[in-house]
């Protein structure tokens, strides 16, 4: 059974993106999802992800997701912080080398704070 997937460096659209939410919300063994780099999503479709995740009815206790080199900025965090409230299968998110600034940390902060 798969337990990693490395899509990173690839140019994933919005209906990729679609289906791979909509895949994760039935999955029970994917630990890992790798989607930093070049992989083009918007923010929605980041939050629709970690969404699934949460509402897959499997324990995902290792569940990763990396969004490293995204360009994911404040409002982006804002709106990954929205779907991290409820998420309690997601134990890494890989945020490193975007432009998530003092307003980003500070909603991400919040977010976990709830």
């Amino acid at each position: 059974t798969l337990q990693t997937l490395d899509l990173s460096g690839n140019f994933v659209g919005d209906k990729g993106a679609d289906v791979l939410s909509q895949a994760l919300q039935t999955n029970k063994t994917l630990q890992k999802l790798d989607l930093h780099g070049q992989c083009q999503r918007s923010s929605k479709q980041v939050k629709e992800i970690i969404e699934r995740i949460a509402q897959n009815d499997a324990s995902l206790l290792d569940t990763e997701l990396l969004l490293r080199a995204r360009n994911v900025g404040p409002k982006d965090c804002a709106i990954i912080g929205e779907a991290l409230h409820t998420n309690e299968a997601l134990k890494k998110l890989d945020l490193r080398d975007n432009t998530v600034g003092d307003e980003g940390a500070d909603a991400l902060a919040q977010a976990l704070s709830e």
